[in-house]
């Protein structure tokens, strides 16, 4: 049974907001704006991230038949996740240290609150292209059991929605993760900067074993 246009976008919002549920790097690089920079830094840095998944999850869910055929193509964006994951596992990693223990005077406080967090979601949200494989599954699963169909102006609102849940769940998480890790919270921000270094360095293995054990 095929759904009205209604349901495209609820059920888009519904992966989308559970999906982002568990930590990972575009969450907790949110959360750790909110505490350092404030909450509308972070609110832009999440519609960066969340335009570029608009991107990637249209590409994915209209050419999902297309995609699925093309193994090598497939294939290629699997393996360049790795090598994405790792470089951003070692930018974190190597900032953990210029961050922490660093006390910052006014100038630099001011430059910091000045940056674009919105360019900076567009870049992180562009070398998450881990995104792709992973809406591609949702959407040839969805429009195999018929749920959705793949194109306008469905397959429209099945993105507005996803990018609209996405958007949702990293603004709870930049509202709490102000409260949580500001400078009265129970974590500090310059701590961020490890575990997502620690974050990406996992999702590089998992990826790994997750192309082996499909060989």
């Amino acid at each position: 049974m095929l759904f009205p246009l209604s349901f495209h976008f609820i059920l888009g919002f519904i992966v989308s907001f559970i999906g982002s549920i568990p930590p990972a790097s575009i969450n907790l690089i949110t959360i750790k704006i909110a505490a350092s920079k404030g909450l509308n830094k972070a609110l832009w840095f999440a519609l960066g991230a969340v335009i570029i998944e608009f991107i990637y999850s249209y590409i994915a869910i209209a050419f999902s038949n297309q995609l699925t055929l093309n193994q090598p193509l497939s294939q290629f964006i699997q393996w360049l996740a790795i090598p994405i994951f790792l470089l951003l596992a070692y930018l974190y990693f190597i900032q953990r240290k210029s961050i922490q223990d660093v006390p910052l005077n006014e100038t630099e406080t001011q430059s910091i609150k000045q940056s674009n967090t919105f360019l900076q979601g567009l870049g992180i949200g562009l070398m998450n292209i881990i995104q792709i494989p992973f809406w591609l599954a949702y959407g040839t699963y969805f429009s195999s059991i018929h749920w959705i169909k793949t194109y306008s102006p469905y397959i429209f609102l099945f993105v507005i929605g996803i990018c609209c849940g996405t958007f949702a769940l990293l603004s709870v998480a930049a509202y709490y993760g102000k409260a949580w890790l500001g400078d009265s919270g129970w974590f500090k921000p310059n701590q961020i900067n490890k575990w997502l270094s620690y974050l990406f360095l996992l999702l590089a293995l998992i990826q790994l074993l997750k192309i082996l054990l499909e060989v």
